[in-house]
């Protein structure tokens, strides 16, 4: 919806490694594992944030690696998409059982424990952050164009 109104392109990193790969990641990561994985996203992340008037939606790991965090903020918004790991957990509800890392007997108890560990890679990997619970997708959207019109004004 945002790249919509800003009339930019969308990305999602995931569904372009898919498309490269022309497999599932749940795949990849079983074929490969993670490490294979992280190189992949680390190319892709890099080669999409060099361009111009993009929304990229990167996957939840993405800003673990310290190359893509560079990456993503060289002349780029970054914006945190924040929520509690509930939410999370409902957003996500129809592919817990197919993401590598959430397959485990506790869903909400490891998206609890990502959450925690990923905090400080968030904190320095975005410039501002937005929370998301209980927002429509037009009222997240919304909050999302304000970010981008205060950021591209100049200073």
């Amino acid at each position: 919806m945002l790249a919509r109104k800003l009339r930019w392109r969308f990305i999602d990193t995931d569904s372009e490694i898919e498309r490269q790969e022309k497999r599932r990641i749940s795949q990849i990561f079983q074929d490969q594992g993670e490490e294979y994985f992280r190189e992949l996203e680390r190319r892709v992340v890099r080669e999409i944030c060099a361009q111009r008037h993009y929304v990229v939606s990167t996957g939840g790991g993405a800003v673990l690696d310290p190359e893509n965090r560079s990456a993503m903020r060289a002349g780029n918004l970054v914006i945190w998409l924040r929520a509690t790991p509930e939410t999370l957990l409902d957003r996500l509800k129809w592919s817990v059982h197919t993401r590598p890392l959430l397959k485990a007997p506790d869903p909400l108890g490891r998206i609890r424990a990502m959450a925690a560990e990923r905090h400080q890679d968030y904190s320095q990997a975005s410039h501002v952050s937005v929370h998301t619970d209980g927002k429509s997708h037009e009222a997240a959207a919304d909050l999302l164009w304000n970010q981008v019109q205060a950021w591209k004004k100049p200073s």
